[in-house]
């Protein structure tokens, strides 16, 4: 990866997952919900990061979640400026809503 590249910080993707799930719509389905959320939070860090050539990964035969936690991971970890777990910071705000 380009040196060159925005990178993330804890506190801004703390803060860019808790606008992605203030602003969403439950729809009923937990599993369902949660997969889109964490598209969501992907999608927004590649806006904020303004990152046009980041390819989503298609796994044959798993879950929308699990692929959801699969991109939003890997996204997350190739542009993070210090170490922090994305799923477990992404959690934090999905349980809030969903639970």
């Amino acid at each position: 990866m380009s040196e060159n590249l925005k990178r993330i910080t804890a506190g801004e993707y703390e803060k860019l997952c808790q606008d992605v799930c203030a602003n969403f719509m439950l729809s009923g389905d937990k599993e369902k919900d949660e997969a889109i959320l964490l598209h969501s939070i992907c999608s927004r860090a590649h806006e904020y990061l303004d990152d046009r050539n980041w390819r989503s990964v298609r796994i044959v035969g798993g879950s929308l979640k699990d692929i959801s936690e699969y991109n939003l991971r890997t996204f997350i970890e190739s542009r993070q400026s210090e170490v922090f777990d994305s799923l477990e910071v992404a959690y934090k705000y999905i349980y809030k809503l969903t639970q």
